[in-house]
Order: C-alpha cells, then sequence, then structure tokens
C-alpha cells in the first residue's frame, strides 16, 4: 500500500503542513480555503452533530 502524493506547497507558496496536505488530498477543493488563509483571512467553523456546517470567513483590514 503506498501513501498517496500530498501537495506540499499552497498556490501561494507557502509551504504546507501535514494536516494540511492530508486535507486536501481527500478534498481537493479546501485549497480555496488554504489560499485565502494564506493571505490573511481567518476562518471559524460551526459544528452540529459533530459535523462542520458553516464556515465563516473574515479578514482585518489594515487602515479601516
Amino acid at each position: 500500500m503506498s501513501c498517496p502524493a500530498w501537495p506540499t506547497h499552497s498556490a501561494t507558496g507557502t509551504a504546507m503542513t501535514t494536516p494540511d496536505s492530508q486535507a486536501l488530498a481527500a478534498y481537493p477543493e479546501l485549497q480555496h480555503l488554504i489560499d485565502l488563509r494564506d493571505t490573511g483571512w481567518t476562518f471559524h467553523v460551526a459544528v452540529n452533530g459533530g459535523h462542520i456546517t458553516q464556515i465563516y470567513g473574515h479578514r482585518y483590514w489594515p487602515h479601516g
């Protein structure tokens, strides 16, 4: 049994952690959220019954 080829860098060029790489191997659509996170966005999740039901994102803008 071989390990999947996990990505090592996000689209913004930031080195990814093993959890990021594993998440992308399972859910490639998460790449967009990782790219946003790498440019200053913060995310919070809403969980219901042990499952993520919503993801909220925000970014603080300097100077208002």
